[in-house]
């Protein structure tokens, strides 16, 4: 109830003409077709139940989902064969509607429907409650924000050099880092990372710029 209220509070002065930013970063699952999401208290506030909230506000929508099991929030598995046949075996063809998928919505999520979502520090005494997790390091990084030096950096994302960023080439920039960090992270005995997440977008490819650097 708690994050309902605070989103019509938020949002209460959005127009038409807006684009409205939202980050969630909790405990998730998904179960029965959908994406719910724990909150600090214990709560559990369905994925669902955040789309009408957001449906409820005018302008559209950048919502950038940051948990495990985030990609059910727009339908997304990772598209590996052998997890897809154990998603299968799993929830028997209970994959459940791209709740956020809608036309005023655009849509990045850390990890596919049936992953985990990752958290990590390359500082040995730091604790779990400290850690960025790998999708926030990633995010921040390619929006020109160092997490480990607490400075401004590169705009790491932009691939063309104009000075903006997509959501395709935040999707693409992200979706490399992740791999990358959680390689880094450790591999199995045959050399495949221990740990997998895949980014997740909707739509993919998208041109809409979601950030620009202005000014030196």
């Amino acid at each position: 109830d708690g994050v309902l209220a605070a989103i019509g509070e938020a949002f209460a002065g959005a127009s038409e003409g807006d684009m409205n930013l939202f980050y969630i970063t909790c405990h998730g699952y998904y179960a029965g077709g959908m994406t719910y999401f724990q909150m600090y208290d214990g709560s559990v506030l369905a994925a669902a139940e955040l789309a009408r909230a957001l449906a409820g506000t005018p302008g559209e929508w950048l919502v950038i989902v940051d948990c495990c099991g985030s990609g059910g929030v727009i339908g997304r598995a990772s598209g590996t064969g052998d997890i897809l046949k154990g998603i299968d075996a799993v929830f028997g063809g209970l994959r459940g509607p791209a709740v956020m998928g809608g036309s005023r919505c655009r849509v990045l999520a850390s990890a596919a429907l049936e992953q985990d979502s990752y958290r990590i520090s390359f500082d040995e005494a730091a604790a779990e409650s400290g850690m960025a997790t790998v999708f926030a390091r990633a995010l921040c990084e390619a929006g020109g924000w160092s997490i480990d030096r607490g400075a401004r950096g590169a705009l790491r994302a932009d691939a063309d050099y104009d000075d903006a960023v997509t959501l395709g080439e935040l999707h693409s920039y992200t979706a490399r880092r992740v791999m990358r960090l959680l390689a880094l992270a450790g591999r199995r005995e045959d050399g495949a990372p221990a740990y997998v997440q895949t980014v997740q977008a909707w739509p993919e490819g998208c041109g809409d710029v979601v950030f620009a650097r202005t000014g030196g």
